[in-house]
């Protein structure tokens, strides 16, 4: 399994610790350069974005290349899990942490059950 860790990085580093902490027992692959996707630069600078975007692909096939068996890249940040989805011609899936972890603890009809529960939940009003 690959990671992207975003330029604000919320788990400050500790991806991997946390990834393991959720029961992933194989090796968690860093996968370095920005993704391009936050912010304003690819609307004021769309060529730097785009070289930016392509160096990301590049380390993303490199990985799947190297590794057949990654066929997933773990995020936390919605942006970047956009940016990252856009590049399927590697291989790999881009999927948020938290719907990793959904998977993990729920199985793979995780979604079907959240959205029976949300539909059941009650209101609380303060």
């Amino acid at each position: 399994m690959g990671y992207h860790a975003p330029c604000h990085d919320a788990l400050e580093g500790k991806a991997s610790e946390v990834v393991k902490a959720l029961g992933h027992t194989g090796t968690l692959h860093p996968l370095p350069h920005c993704c391009s996707e936050a912010g304003t630069l690819a609307l004021s600078r769309p060529d730097i974005s785009e070289a930016m975007r392509a160096r990301k692909v590049d380390v993303m096939a490199a990985l799947r290349a190297e590794t057949p068996d990654v066929s997933c890249v773990l995020t936390n940040c919605p942006s970047c899990l956009q940016g990252l989805g856009r590049s399927r011609s590697t291989g790999l899936v881009a999927r948020h942490l938290a719907v990793h972890l959904a998977k993990r603890q729920s199985g793979a009809d995780w979604k079907k059950g959240f959205v029976r529960r949300a539909e059941n939940a009650k209101a609380i009003s303060f």
